[in-house]
């Protein structure tokens, strides 16, 4: 009998070493699965980091730069001005402009031909030195201001940084932002990269035009567009109808546009325009090229001299422009400013128009050296 109770022992002993056994083996079992599992989570979270870098939103692109800061830049700018009566003529703003602007640059002007204005007229150089501004002036008189819209491959055929938007003479208050906005989306669309401006004119005789200036004004603030007040320049002088035209009450005489061009010039720049004459340009003799050949005139250089004679304003229907758009009729264009008005301080003495029988007076304006703002 006790025998047979140490074997018994013997053999729990042996039971007891056994369960032991596979005790510890299914725990080593069960750590070897687990630790391949564990390492490759590790493995894994590295690649996450590209996947989260690959959402971040892109950088939105820079806005244009401003419009002094093009000029001022030393690099070659191209400039467009599309625009009205106040702006077609050889001898308005944008030609005084042009020249003040040649002090310190080689500025190259072209603008439509008035006989045809589906191409441009012979280039007008000034200045001999500096960087290099390119003007396209595709103004017309008599239009309004969703005229360039259809036309803007054809006025401006070449790249452009910054456009002036000069209109409103012809418009009434209550289409003049709607019309403005056709032109801008098409100069968007075709020149995504320029500058916009947009001209507040210079008032009429007894701001009979303010009403739509403001809407003009209204609708660049609601557009995000900077503008070139022009008007404020007049005013500040208390005499602005001293400055229009006694002809034409749409346009400026020639003081007019003097200071119109030196305010611009003022504007883009940060200068006040020197005091004595802008030079005059000089012209090529070069036939006028179509507006949508992109080419250049003739190398003509600043230093001429003489006064330059407003050119005659164009046809009243233009020919189907080559972009295929029908332009419309043209309100009747104003009987032209006379080729040169006398000096501000002179009063001019009353004459009489060949062509319609009427009296035309000329209002003087105050001299140049103490009208600039």
């Amino acid at each position: 009998m006790n025998r047979f109770r140490g074997t018994d022992v013997a053999l729990g002993l042996v039971a007891v070493a056994v369960n032991i056994g596979l005790v510890v083996g299914v725990v080593a079992m069960t750590s070897n699965r687990e630790t391949p599992e564990t390492e490759a989570t590790v493995a894994v979270s590295p690649s996450a980091s590209p996947s989260t870098s690959t959402t971040v939103d892109p950088t939105e692109a820079p806005s244009p730069p401003s419009a002094r800061s093009l000029i001022t830049s030393g690099e070659p700018v191209s400039l467009a001005v599309l625009g009205d009566q106040t702006s077609d003529g050889d001898a308005e703003w944008v030609g005084v402009m042009a020249a003040l602007l040649g002090q310190d640059h080689r500025v190259e002007l072209r603008g439509l031909d008035p006989s045809d204005p589906t191409v441009y007229a012979k280039e007008r150089s000034y200045g001999s030195s500096g960087s290099k501004i390119s003007i396209r002036n595709a103004s017309r008189a008599g239009v309004k201001a969703d005229y360039a819209a259809p036309r803007l491959p054809l006025l401006v055929p070449v790249e452009a940084d910054l456009v002036i938007l000069n209109y409103g003479r012809n418009d009434s208050a209550d289409k003049v932002a709607g019309r403005l906005e056709k032109t801008a989306k098409a100069v968007r669309r075709q020149l995504p990269q320029a500058r916009v401006l947009v001209t507040l004119q210079a008032p009429t005789a007894g701001d009979g035009q303010q009403d739509v200036r403001e809407a003009v004004s209204d609708w660049a603030e609601e557009s995000d567009l900077p503008t070139l007040d022009i008007a404020a320049a007049f005013e500040d002088t208390g005499r602005a109808d001293s400055y229009v035209s006694g002809r034409d009450p749409l346009v400026m005489s020639s003081a007019g546009d003097e200071l119109w061009g030196r305010e611009v010039y003022r504007l883009l720049t940060g200068k006040e325009a020197a005091t004595p004459d802008a030079p005059q340009p000089s012209q090529t003799t070069e036939a006028g090229t179509p507006a949508g050949s992109g080419t250049t005139g003739g190398t003509g250089t600043g230093g001429g001299t003489g006064p330059v004679a407003p050119q005659p304003e164009p046809s009243n229907v233009d020919p189907t422009p080559t972009g295929g758009a029908t332009p419309s009729a043209d309100p009747t264009p104003t009987t032209p400013p006379p080729a040169t008005d006398p000096p501000p301080s002179t009063p001019e003495p009353t004459t009489t128009d060949p062509g319609t029988g009427e009296a035309d007076v000329w209002l003087p304006g105050p001299a140049l050296t103490s009208a600039a703002a």
